[in-house]
């Protein structure tokens, strides 16, 4: 079992760890960061299926094709730093992994 499988979060027993991710759909792909890349699934989840997401671009697309078109990728592991240090980590590598992918930022 890797370390990120052992570090496991007191909600449900999740893995909790700062990572990139993305989310992808048939035409399009958004790229976000977290310090728990789980709570992050979670909430864009919950609240895309509410239509409520503040990404009018993503809603709409998740609006049209459904929630069975899109997927969940995590892109990288940002490993456990200082708070300030591992927020500047995390949007630095997001910003590298949009470009890189020609996506769009969360």
């Amino acid at each position: 079992m890797d370390s990120a499988a052992k570090r496991k979060s007191k909600v449900g027993q999740i893995p909790a760890f700062a990572g990139v991710f993305a989310i992808r759909s048939p035409s399009r792909m958004w790229v976000g960061c977290s310090r728990s890349v789980e709570t992050a699934r979670r909430s864009l989840w919950f609240q895309l299926r509410n239509g409520v997401h503040s990404n009018t671009a993503l809603q709409h697309e998740w609006n049209l094709c459904g929630e069975e078109s899109f997927a969940f990728e995590l892109l990288e592991e940002v490993r456990e730093q200082a708070a300030r240090e591992l927020e500047k980590e995390l949007r630095r590598r997001r910003e590298q992994w949009a470009r890189r992918a020609g996506a769009l930022e969360l």
